[in-house]
């Protein structure tokens, strides 16, 4: 998939955008999502959307940390080898985007979305001893995990996912500075 991120135009605001795409990229990379077409939107989004969000999709009161939707078909094949976003902030991957009728600059369908709330991770972060910025990208991680069909309802595949996020936030670390993404 293709990374395209968006931001509210609302504090905190976002810096270091190329290099918070190259770690959502790396993070899709290792996770296995980079094989499948189309487009991964992240949309960082304030409090008050994400409380919105999470009572019209779950019937849930409150902000809540990160929402994943995967709008896929099932069953979805892989594409061709060799396919890879890269850290271009527009998106564009590099590559020739032609629709079916051969028209240049035609968007990918949009594969699946993940809203993240910043807010929530400033809350929330320091308390966990994560800079606000790294609970960020934690965010991203999770809801990737959940496209990749990882599950934490239960207490078996809440562990399975929780070992995934440390071996993914692990490898971020020790390639990319996960802490200056948000200006408090």
């Amino acid at each position: 998939m293709i990374i395209h991120l968006a931001k509210e135009r609302r504090p905190p605001a976002l810096q270091q955008r190329r290099r918070l795409l190259a770690v959502l990229t790396e993070a899709q990379r290792l996770i296995g999502l980079d094989r499948f077409p189309g487009l991964l939107q992240i949309n960082l989004v304030g409090a008050e959307t994400m409380a919105a969000m999470n009572e019209a999709s779950l019937g849930h009161h409150g902000a809540t940390d990160v929402l994943t939707y995967d709008w896929r078909e099932p069953d979805q094949p892989a594409p061709a080898p060799g396919r890879h976003a890269d850290d271009d902030d527009t998106g564009d991957n590099g590559k020739n985007n032609n629709d079916e009728d051969g028209n240049a600059d035609a968007e990918p369908p949009i594969a699946a979305e993940i809203y993240v709330c910043p807010d929530v991770a400033c809350a929330v972060g320091p308390a966990y001893g994560n800079p606000p910025a790294r609970e960020m990208v934690l965010y991203a991680v999770h809801g990737m995990l959940h496209l990749a069909d990882y599950d934490d309802l239960e207490p078996e595949s809440q562990q399975r996912m929780r070992a995934a996020e440390d071996r993914v936030m692990t490898a971020l670390r020790e390639k990319f500075i996960l802490t200056d993404f948000l200006k408090l």
